[in-house]
């Protein structure tokens, strides 16, 4: 095996290992913060943990998804809590590590189905927020701070800021008026007057 093949072996563990460990964190916070013995009718039945403590688990979860930069893992790991507080606080009885599989089971099938269509939608432009092209600018008069040479790259002077600029029909020198013929990212493109 190449020492880049093991290079991208060890990444793709490193970024597992990173979704893995903070995972195993919150289940094991998440047990260790909320044991509960209680007693049902029928007499003593375990370990439990109460609803609240994962209503509580869930929010936070959630909550922190909005200090994480857009990954999505924690919002559908609070939202498995929350299912799981809902399911214990309606009454159907589990056992501590009962109630962990469930979240462990929720959290990854929501994980799965649903991480990519969110982080999809969120993720991509709206139509309206295509940085290429600037209308406002077109047609506007532009004044080289220097000599620009065709196809080169220089600085000019609109609206009292400073922008790079390329001419695109012929060179121009320090001072010439010019006008914009189009803008691309942040590269204006000018000809002479």
């Amino acid at each position: 095996m190449s020492a880049i093949q093991r290079s991208g072996e060890s990444k793709s563990r490193v970024r597992s290992g990173f979704a893995t460990g903070s995972f195993a964190f919150v289940i094991t916070a998440s047990v260790q913060f909320g044991l509960n013995q209680r007693r049902s009718k029928r007499g003593s039945r375990g370990q439990y943990m109460v609803w609240w403590h994962w209503l509580v688990i869930g929010f936070f979860l959630a909550a922190a998804e909005l200090v994480t930069p857009g990954s999505f893992y924690m919002l559908f790991l609070g939202l498995a809590g929350l299912i799981v507080g809902a399911i214990i606080g309606i009454g159907v009885p589990m056992d501590t590590w009962i109630q962990v599989v469930v979240f462990c089971v929720i959290s990854f099938g929501m994980l799965t189905l649903f991480r990519w269509k969110v982080q999809k939608r969120l993720m991509r432009r709206p139509a309206s927020a295509d940085l290429t092209q600037v209308p406002e600018m077109t047609g506007e008069i532009a004044i080289p701070l220097e000599d620009i040479e065709v196809h080169a790259v220089g600085k000019v002077e609109l609206r009292g800021t400073s922008w790079t600029a390329r001419p695109t029909v012929e060179a121009v020198r320090k001072g010439q008026r010019c006008r914009v013929v189009r803008v691309e990212g942040l590269t204006l493109y000018i000809r002479a007057e």
